[in-house]
């Protein structure tokens, strides 16, 4: 967790607090701790009014306040364009500026803590725009600019006018020097001479694994691609014109438009209203069809249109889609791709965004999809349209700034590495560079139980990955005998279609992912132990527009192969394969010689290590080229393998004594910029992290995450709750679980472990993907024993809400629900507002009250506030709301509430109660609950609502409890019926029975949960419909193999020698476990259950009490007393 930004936002926060809790006024803001020194660093600007920021009342997703900003620097003259890099790397983004009126191109660097240095790299007349790239693939990330020459004097008069130059123009690099010590950048001209270059980019257009430079030429009218040749410090470059009929070519992109797996270019031309596209058609050089995508109206000459455009998947349907701005129409519009190219349908998303000249896409809230930016100069505006996620997608308009006088650039990234996207603005006439912090309230993670996709025999390996390029991710594993793949069908959450592709592996092992032929699909990649083999399947979505698979071997020598990985190790623009097989202790690597994955060629790494079971790749020493490291059982080592030179690699140890290591993983654990180790040790219990010290002459420095991970078999790393730091994620064999461990921050992090499933047999593989869609990373899971192939669905949010039923009288005042609500924020971020609560009335069936019901049973209720102690007294505790109009729709009262504000991290107890018509007022009991939605709570600051836990989103309003994993539990077993209970609907018959409990104040509806003795066959019984377990009850299932005698008769008997019994929740609720219990063998007519002393230890009773507490003795009598159903207000 990072912590950089928590004075500056405390002092913030504080601030926000005081105002709104005298007045809900806007606030006032201080001067900057950070005053403009005369050093070149920046300073705090005064925050916009929430006015500003937000022009749409109703939201479709989580909005984004930008309640602060930060001057870069206010002497950039003519400030044109911005965008972000770490060229020191160290871990933190900077700002790459390229400025037309004084020609210069300005590194801003990081230094921490929203200060930034502005460090001029270059001087070059009429400078128009930067980009980083690292173009010689030295590991640092170079800058590559364009230059228009020395400015006209015409452009005095009319000084937001691109006037003509004198013919100076120029594309250039600089390479950056920084790894050399000597902190300079070296210029290299590409090209010069050229007719006013507004616009470069650079990609990999050939597929020869180094990136190229593109550049339009706004009066030579011409798309230029200047191909690199790959080779040395300083590449040479080839130049090639695409077009020289562009009239007006003022912006160039590059995007694989119609999902072939090459990248085409486009380009816009300002003078005719022209979007082109250029289609790649492979080849090196590579050959190209030009098509228009938009081709007029022709403007008047005095005007331009087609100005700006930018890719990406606006729509979530898996292909890309284009957006564009038109200069003079005011336009900004995106171009839906339908048919992978073969159409496009325009959609206009504004026509009053004045003077247009730039459109970016970045998904700026977090939600999963893509929102629009948009620079627009002479209403000096960038405003942001917010993407609804529906299909078709709908905007929602909001001003970021409209005070950038001359607005040119814009960027967007996360510049103080707090895990959410900040803004960066270029105004050309006011000559400054403004950050604009994104003060959101952040997320927290909520991973807790589980969806299984399927079962099967072993499964040891789950990935991620688009397959039949819906744009939804699916799901990818392999089990001892197949592999498979999961199709998302989508919803909320999503359901998947499981589709076996191979049944001939005798050991599987791994599968992965990967466009391994380069066509623009996703292929899959399996290891097979029992047989030796790699395999990859092509798919044929390309070819045959449908998703069908090709078997292909790589080898099958890799001797009881345990892993397989996809990377391109050789640097050529193709996937490579490598591996570990512990048969022959062998790491190696698979060059895919021709990048259609048809012939391969095995290179031996090492043969050194003793039972290696895991490999990864990555760049270790920050040279440009990917290194290996392994993770060897054997002789317990954690090694790397640095390819110092091509396809030459150097075995170093970095650790020998990680007991039973087997699994390594790479991620930047510590933020410095470099990436560190992460090594799982069975042995010893072990999850460690490894700081790479490399770059700085020093080696790897060994942490602990945990020892207490028991067996653990894999650790990989990922930022699950979004907070900007790498947390780790494991697959922990002996306990049965999956965990996450939270990155609490610092230095050297601390770290904090989340149980996500206890349920996991045999605990084996995770994977991290975004599988629902909805902008935070899930857990998948394979659990061996069991067979299962599971996701674990993240509904973290910016606020917690308890509620615990209770029925107790205090004076006139009956209590019936404890609430606590929590700031799931961080420190720094603003306060939040308990803005209402909608209270759902119902009675003991579940069928929702009336307001004539609910009056008739209640004179008034009232909400208090804990006066801190925790106990409800409402002679001290203040009451802050009275309600005596029950106005209910659907069963449902919404409250609001007065100013209740919480601090980050804070929580607030709360306290409903009710004042009843008559002592007996009949017709049953009232069950009252809390539904969340989007007015439950408010960001204080901004007024925006706010996300909760187990929320799936603001749209659809949640019970609180509906996404959580039910709180039912297996208590009680009798697996050796001899004499004890007699069946009830068989006389004369001793069944096996077991006893469910709900320990919940709430009825729950078991139809449609499955009960099963076989954990890999989760459907072995389907509980019948209409089967309810009340209140702090019990339910007794009778395990006889018989379910046609009744709905708790269920189709198999417990085995007296031991096993599994599980309770799955239903198809709809994704068949997560809710409880699972292994028990051995079982004495006759006596019972297995959970201890009345400790609900989490089990034991054997000699008195076993079905439908009852367990008890520990022998009752000479039971005594039944009265029971008070929870919540129950009248009965």
């Amino acid at each position: 967790m990072n912590r950089l930004l928590d004075p500056l936002r405390a002092l913030v926060a504080g601030a926000i607090l005081l105002l709104l809790a005298l007045a809900y006024a806007s606030p006032a803001w201080g001067q900057s701790p950070f005053p403009p020194d005369g050093s070149g660093r920046s300073a705090l600007l005064q925050s916009p009014s929430s006015e500003s920021l937000f022009e749409a009342a109703g939201q479709q997703s989580a909005a984004v306040p930008f309640a602060s900003q930060v001057i870069i620097a206010e002497n950039v003259l003519g400030a044109h364009s911005v965008a972000s890099v770490d060229l020191d790397r160290d871990g933190r983004l900077d700002i790459l500026s390229a400025s037309r009126g004084d020609g210069r191109i300005t590194w801003h660097r990081n230094e921490g803590g929203l200060r930034f240095q502005s460090i001029p790299l270059v001087s070059a007349g009429g400078a128009y725009m930067a980009i980083p790239v690292d173009l010689n693939r030295d590991g640092f990330i170079d800058v590559v600019g364009v230059a228009v020459g020395t400015v006209a004097p015409s452009a005095v008069v009319t000084p937001d006018a691109d006037a003509p130059a004198s013919g100076e123009g120029a594309v250039f690099w600089l390479r950056n020097n920084l790894g050399a010590g000597n902190g300079q950048f070296t210029r290299f001209d590409i090209d010069f001479g050229l007719a006013y270059p507004v616009s470069v980019h650079a990609a990999d257009i050939d597929g020869d694994g180094d990136p190229d430079v593109l550049v339009t030429t706004r009066d030579g009218h011409q798309v230029l691609l200047y191909e690199n040749s790959g080779t040395g410090d300083a590449p040479s470059f080839t130049r090639r014109v695409l077009d020289d009929a562009l009239s007006g070519a003022v912006f160039v992109t590059t995007g694989d438009i119609d999902g072939d797996g090459k990248l085409d270019i486009l380009a816009a031309g300002e003078n005719n209203n022209q979007i082109v596209w250029y289609r790649n058609l492979g080849g090196r050089p590579a050959a190209f069809e030009r098509r228009f995508i938009r081709n007029g109206p022709v403007p008047d000459p005095r005007l331009d249109y087609a100005k700006t455009i930018a890719v990406g998947d606006i729509d979530g349907d898996g292909d890309l889609d284009i957006v564009f701005g038109s200069e003079n129409e005011n336009l900004v519009g995106w171009y839906e791709n339908q048919g992978r190219g073969t159409v496009f349908v325009e959609h206009v998303l504004t026509t009053a965004a004045d003077h247009v000249k730039l459109v970016n896409v970045v998904d700026i809230d977090r939600d999963g999809d893509l929102d629009i930016l948009a620079v627009s100069s002479d209403d000096n505006t960038v405003a942001i349209f917010e993407n609804n996620g529906g299909r078709p997608p709908q905007f929602t308009r909001k001003v970021l700034t409209d005070k950038a006088p001359g607005a040119r650039g814009v960027h967007a990234a996360d510049f103080d590495r707090d895990g959410d996207i900040d803004i960066v603005v270029a105004s050309r006439l006011d000559n400054r560079i403004v950050l604009h912090v994104n003060t959101s309230i952040h997320r927290s993670a909520l991973l807790e139980g589980e969806q299984v996709v399927n079962t099967y025999h072993q499964t040891r390996s789950v990935a991620a990955a688009d397959i039949d390029g819906d744009g939804r991710m699916d799901i990818v594993s392999t089990a001892n005998e197949i592999v498979a793949w999961h199709r998302n069908l989508g919803g909320s959450p999503p359901s998947f279609e499981s589709i076996v592709i191979d049944t001939s592996f005798t050991g599987g092992r791994w599968v992965t992912t990967g466009d391994i032929d380069g066509d623009g699909d996703m292929d899959i990649v399996a290891a097979d132990r029992g047989t030796n083999q790699i395999v990859w399947y092509e798919n044929q979505l390309r070819q045959t527009g449908r998703v069908d698979f090709v078997a292909r071997r790589v080898t099958n020598t890799a001797m009881r192969v345990r892993d397989v990985n996809v990377a391109d190790i050789d640097g050529d623009g193709d996937l490579d394969l490598y591996s570990a097989s512990d048969g022959d202790n062998t790491v190696a690597w698979y060059e895919n010689v021709d990048g259609s994955g048809r012939a391969w060629v095995k290179h031996i790494v090492s043969q050194s290590v003793r039972y290696p079971r895991s490999t990864y790749a990555a760049d270790l020493d920050g040279d440009g080229r990917l290194d290996l490291m392994s993770a060897s059982a054997r002789d317990n080592r954690v090694t790397i393998f640095r390819q110092l030179m091509p396809k030459q690699f150097t075995e170093e140890t970095v650790y020998a004594d990680a007991r039973g290591v087997q699994f390594i993983h790479a991620a930047d654990i510590d933020g410095d910029g470099t990436i560190d180790l992460i090594a799982s040790s069975e042995l010893d219990h072990t999850i460690a992290w490894f700081a790479n010290r490399l770059r700085s002459g020093g080696r790897f420095d060994r942490y602990v995450v945990s020892n207490t991970a028991h067996g653990v078999h894999a650790a990989i790393a990922a930022d699950m709750d979004g907070d900007g730091d790498m947390d780790i994620v494991a697959a922990v064999e002996y306990d049965n679980r999956i965990t996450w461990y939270e990155n609490l921050g610092g230095v050297i992090p601390s770290w904090k472990e989340h149980v996500i499933s206890p349920f996991a047999q045999v605990a084996h593989g995770v994977f991290v993907a975004d599988l629902d869609g909805d902008g935070d990373l899930d857990v998948l899971s394979a659990s061996r024993e069991d067979g299962k192939v599971a996701w674990h669905e993240n509904l973290g949010g910016q606020f917690r809400l308890s509620q615990r039923p209770v029925n107790a009288t205090f004076g006139d005042r009956r209590l019936l629900l404890e609430v606590v609500l929590a700031h799931r924020g961080r420190a720094g971020d603003p306060a939040l507002r308990f803005n209402s609560l909608t209270l759902r009335f119902e009675d003991e069936t579940g069928r929702r009250l009336t307001s004539d019901e609910v009056a008739g049973r209640f004179s008034a209720l009232f909400i208090y506030q804990d006066n801190g102690d925790g106990r409800f007294d409402p002679s001290i505790d203040p009451l802050v709301k009275r309600e005596t109009l029950f106005l209910l729709d659907d069963g449902e009262m919404l409250i609001n509430l007065p100013n209740l504000l919480l601090p980050p991290q804070g929580e607030g107890r709360y306290f409903i109660a009710a004042e009843q018509q008559r002592a007996q007022c009949g017709n049953g009991a009232v069950t009252v609950s809390i539904v969340l939605n989007s007015q439950t709570a408010l960001d204080a600051l901004t007024g925006v609502p706010l996300l909760g836990e187990l929320m799936r989103s603001l749209a659809a309003p949640s019970d609180s409890v509906q996404n959580r994993r039910l709180p039912l539990v297996i208590n009680e077993i009798m697996a050796d019926n001899r004499t004890f209970m007699e069946d009830p609907d068989e006389p004369m018959e001793y069944p096996d029975w077991f006893e469910i409990y709900n320990p919940s104040g709430f009825a729950i509806d078991m139809s449609g949960m499955h009960l099963t003795d076989d954990p890999a066959n989760l459907r072995k019984h389907r509980i019948a419909d209409g089967v309810v377990i009340g209140p702090y009850s019990y339910l007794l299932f009778i395990a006889d193999g018989e379910p046609e005698q009744g709905p708790l008769h269920v189709s198999f008997s417990l085995s007296r020698d031991g096993e599994t019994l599980v309770l799955y929740d239903t198809d709809e609720r994704g068949n997560q476990v809710i409880d699972q219990v292994r028990f051995g063998p079982m004495p006759p007519d006596v019972s297995w259950g959970r201890s009345p002393f400790n609900a989490n230890e089990w034991m054997f009773f000699t008195t076993p009490t079905p439908n009852k507490f367990n008890i520990t003795f022998t009752p000479s009598a039971f005594v039944y007393l009265p029971a008070i159903s929870n919540g129950a207000i009248c009965n």
